[in-house]
């Protein structure tokens, strides 16, 4: 472990998005930012890696 003098960090926070869609393959609920593009389909990473 490393210890430091106390300095002072800019923290940007991202803005969480909860937006979803219906996996078109399996049927699941998704939320956008795991969604992926197969085949022109929007799908979930699961159905993405079949």
């Amino acid at each position: 472990m490393s210890i430091s003098d106390v300095f002072h960090y800019k923290l940007v926070l991202k803005k969480d998005s909860f937006n979803g869609f219906v996996c078109e393959e399996c049927g699941e609920m998704t939320v956008e930012e795991y969604g992926r593009i197969k085949d022109g389909k929007q799908v979930c990473i699961d159905c993405a890696g079949k």
